[in-house]
């Protein structure tokens, strides 16, 4: 099936009154059919930029493979592909989609963009995608062939409107202005945008006779990478680790960050910096005493390097971050996670949110027992309203043994959840309840946006026992409701429909803190789904509520409705 002809697929308007009218007359009904969607790639299909009969081939629905989407309504993906002269040598791709067609960005086995005669892409890596606002997109690749050498064999790549350039590649010197040349080492992470769509990453360098080796967060500019921090003038330090940046609009960013000092001295190894016009300020240090708490407590844990994790920064500049405290006195082994805020626009401008053993103020017969973190990913989030995302463990004061896990939100300072699990799934038959998912997997991912809306997926137990999942939306004024579960039937071409086994959609990015998800302002969803007939197929989903009653009488007289997209409306 050419590009050209992807099917744009959608529940007729008659069929969707229907289903809405019951919706309208019968409480919890039975999904049967997804809603507004759109197929923008599936399995089967012939890819675009190969040879004839090379197609996309099905991939496990796991989130490092889930479609990024920016608020254009651009996605970019990494896929497989299948077909005649296609190996192991080249079959991993990266394609862009831009709303009307795809488009081949870079294939394993090809010529390396920017790179001498002879270099190519060997691998490419799962974990460097991202995309920018302006339709930019990152990848990173190991690379073989030319002048590769074991120092030199790692590129992250920069493509947009068809061109693709080399952002950083390791071996390359770069100039610091505080201590001259160094060599860029690897590995490379944090690849971020900011919304003037400038790209950054941090590295490990070596100087020059390979002796010395620290950390620096880079930007990114036609092709030359500036040192922001990390043996800087405005960060002199020598950086152990940079663990996690969140960047903002204005270039601003907070970064966590673990100084290298001499071998024994732990105290005040570990930061949170924010950065911005140039100047580095420490927003909190290891060793520190926690506004609120008793003498002797400290951020910090001395079992791990670094306590910080997870930092998120909005586009005001207030940045949020989980961290352990520890003090001798405090229950078990002297160690408690929370969550802390920073605004520096207040005279006292750290605060916390909520740490475990806390009783919650709106929910006064639950307590937090433990604040989820992982520092891979971003599930604690901020968006430019303040709200405040994260995953924690509840436990009931009236029933001290039992536990629940629970999708928190901080709105106007009140902490709350969205859903916990034991409650019923709003949108599903009676008795279908939120269930814990332990493994803290796809089935678990927070995405805002930044109008306030939360995509979030969750798995459930059915009545009869047997379990599901699904991705769901919770509005800021409250309320969820499901936009794709394991179970629905989706029509990808006329009289062709398939059945949701599984899905992933990319989550855990603060939204403005530089890294894109599956989730956009617009409240369309990129997720990536499974049938259960093996297939695959990348699916953009309108994350819209539930109408009313009285809204489904205005329907019922409305001429068939377009499919919003990002202002354009499309059939």
């Amino acid at each position: 099936m050419a590009v050209a002809q992807l099917r744009r697929s959608m529940v007729c308007c008659e069929i969707w009154l229907v289903v809405l009218t019951v919706l309208a007359l019968f409480p919890a009904p039975c999904r049967s059919e997804l809603g507004k969607h759109q197929v923008v790639m599936i399995s089967g299909q012939q890819a675009p930029g190969v040879a004839d009969g090379v197609t996309f081939r099905s991939v496990s629905q796991q989130e490092i493979l889930a479609p990024l989407l920016n608020n254009q309504g651009d996605l970019f993906f990494l896929t497989w592909l299948e077909g005649p002269g296609v190996d192991t040598t080249n079959d991993w791709a990266n394609y862009f989609y831009d709303g009307d067609s795809l488009r081949l960005v870079a294939r394993e086995g090809e010529t390396a963009a920017g790179q001498p005669r002879g270099v190519r892409y060997e691998s490419l890596y799962f974990g460097h995608r991202n995309l920018s606002e302006q339709g930019a997109v990152a990848f990173g690749a190991d690379l073989t062939g030319g002048d590769v050498t074991g120092a030199s064999d790692f590129a992250l790549f920069e493509s947009q409107a068809g061109t693709t350039t080399t952002a950083a590649r390791l071996g390359s010197p770069i100039t610091f202005p505080n201590v001259g040349e160094r060599t860029l080492t690897g590995p490379i992470s944090n690849v971020t945008y900011d919304s003037n769509g400038f790209l950054h990453y941090s590295s490990r360098v070596n100087d020059v006779s390979g002796n010395e080796s620290t950390q620096a967060f880079f930007r990114v500019r036609s092709g030359r990478s500036t040192p922001l921090f990390g043996q800087t003038s405005a960060y002199p330090d020598p950086l152990q680790f940079v663990t996690q940046v969140s960047l903002e609009e204005n270039g601003g960013s907070s970064a966590a960050v673990t100084r290298l000092l001499p071998l024994g001295n732990r105290r005040v190894d570990s930061q949170i910096i924010d950065f911005r016009g140039g100047s580095a300020t420490p927003i909190v240090n290891e060793g520190d005493l926690p506004p609120g708490y008793p003498e002797f407590t400290e951020f910090g844990n001395p079992n791990i390097t670094t306590p910080f994790m997870n930092v998120a920064r909005n586009a005001e500049g207030k940045t949020v971050f989980t961290s352990w405290l520890y003090n001798g006195i405090f229950a078990g082994n002297g160690l408690r996670r929370s969550v802390w805020a920073y605004d520096p626009s207040l005279d006292e401008p750290l605060r916390e949110v909520i740490a475990a053993t806390q009783t919650l103020a709106a929910r006064p017969d639950f307590r937090v027992s433990d604040i989820y973190s992982d520092g891979s990913v971003q599930p604690l989030q901020i968006n430019d309203l303040g709200d405040v995302a994260f995953y924690a463990n509840l436990s009931s004061i009236a029933a001290p043994g039992e536990n629940h896990m629970a999708l928190m939100v901080e709105r106007d300072g009140v902490l709350d959840w969205i859903y916990r699990d034991g409650e019923q799934v709003p949108g599903l038959p009676a008795g279908t309840t939120f269930y814990r998912n332990p493994t803290f997997t796809s089935e678990s991912g927070i995405q805002m946006n930044r109008v306030g809306q939360i995509a979030f997926s969750a798995s459930y137990r059915n009545p009869d026992g047997s379990f599901g999942g699904g991705v769901f939306l919770a509005e800021r004024e409250g309320g969820v409701i499901p936009l794709v579960l394991r179970g629905d039937q989706v029509e990808v071409e006329p009289n062709d429909v398939r059945e949701i086994q599984g899905m992933a959609f990319a989550s855990d990015a603060s939204p403005g803190g530089g890294l894109a998800s599956g989730f956009n302002d617009n409240g369309d969803l990129a997720v990536l789904v499974r049938f259960t007939d093996d297939t695959t197929a990348i699916l953009l989903v309108d994350a819209i509520p539930e109408p009313t009653t009285m809204s489904l009488l205005g329907f019922a007289l409305m001429a068939p409705i377009p499919r919003r997209r990002v202002g354009v409306y499309r059939y």
